[in-house]
């Protein structure tokens, strides 16, 4: 059962819990203000703290995003999974995220990240049938990578 909202927290207990929670839970704006509001229904004392939060450095949708894509990517994600995580993670500015992966087209690292994911995982999959280079195929596909680059990296190293 939820927790009914309460109207007497004041702008001190609200900011409070709010820091506390980004401490625990690094969130965008947008998840932080979902929080807030199972807290209290007072939009304006909502945005009042955010904006403070926001002048203090606090919230950052960002640094966020960056943080999101920089863990991804390490993890060997290609860019479409991880545009899902940014919006799992309420961060849905189109021009902010068009904006992080300018860089990181220009820099070719999703071509780099399939490289290491194929090297790393082929080895598990039959790659001699076409249903074991189908299940690589859908793997590859399931981790957020183009169709395009699976195969042109699939043709770079000779497996099909």
């Amino acid at each position: 059962m939820k927790k009914k909202k309460e109207t007497s927290y004041d702008e001190k207990k609200i900011f409070d819990y709010a820091c506390w929670y980004l401490t625990r839970y690094p969130s965008s704006k947008e998840r932080l203000k979902e929080k807030l509001n199972e807290k209290t229904s007072d939009s304006a004392l909502i945005e009042k703290v955010l904006m403070k939060l926001e002048s203090f450095g606090y919230l950052d949708d960002r640094e966020i995003a960056e943080s999101v894509v920089r863990n991804f990517s390490r993890r060997g994600y290609g860019k479409k999974r991880i545009i899902l995580k940014l919006y799992e993670k309420k961060i849905r500015d189109e021009e902010l995220i068009n904006e992080i992966f300018k860089e990181y087209d220009n820099q070719n690292i999703e071509d780099e990240i399939l490289r290491k994911v194929v090297n790393k995982n082929k080895e598990k999959y039959d790659l001699s049938s076409s249903t074991g280079r189908k299940k690589f195929i859908d793997f590859l596909l399931r981790r957020g990578f183009p169709n395009e680059k699976i195969y042109n990296e699939f043709r770079r190293q000779g497996i099909i």
